[in-house]
Parts: structure tokens; C-alpha cells; sequence
């Protein structure tokens, strides 16, 4: 989603979240970096997607590299921001199309 593509309904904190890039705003390891990046995934919003078509974090354990404590450790992170809670459940899934 672009900033342009906003809905007016849409809070700009919200719009703000799912547009974070996850490689230069969150406290990661490198190898979760790069396994983000090799998937394609850079901001929330992809991340979001991702997971919404795989069917939940578990779709992200199956990636090479990307194992439990890679998984728990990017929850753990998006938990910190307010994207996601311990279960890796997300409130912003409803603006993911």
C-alpha cells in the first residue's frame, strides 16, 4: 500500500506501521535480514501478506534459515512496535487486502 492508496479510513498510525522496513527499523540479526530480504518481505505490510497467504509465522519457519528462534525473535520485535502479539496475531491483518 502507498501513501497514495490510503484509504481515508485508515489511520495514518496504521499506514505508518505496515510501511516500516523491517531491515533498517527493527533491532534484527543479520541472517533474519537477509532471509526477509530473500523472501521478498522489506516493509510490515509484506510481511503481513506473506504470512496471510502461507497461513500464519509458521509459512516463514519453512524458509531456508529461518528457523524457531528466528521466527520468536521477529515476533518479539513486532511485539515491541505494537504489529503483532505473542502468538504472532496482528489487528493490522484487516488492512491487508
Amino acid at each position: 500500500m502507498t501513501l497514495e492508496q490510503a484509504d481515508e479510513d485508515i489511520p495514518w498510525l496504521t499506514v505508518k506501521l505496515l510501511s516500516l522496513n523491517l531491515l533498517t527499523e527493527l533491532n534484527l540479526e543479520t541472517r533474519i535480514k537477509n532471509c526477509l530480504r530473500t523472501l521478498g518481505i522489506i516493509t510490515v505490510e509484506d510481511l503481513l501478506r506473506y504470512i496471510k497467504r502461507g497461513g500464519g509465522m509458521r509459512c516463514l519457519s519453512g524458509s531456508r534459515n529461518f528457523g524457531a528462534k528466528s521466527c520468536k525473535t521477529l515476533i518479539l520485535e513486532l511485539e515491541k512496535i505494537g504489529v503483532m502479539d505473542s502468538d504472532g496475531d496482528s489487528q493490522l491483518f484487516k488492512y491487508i487486502e
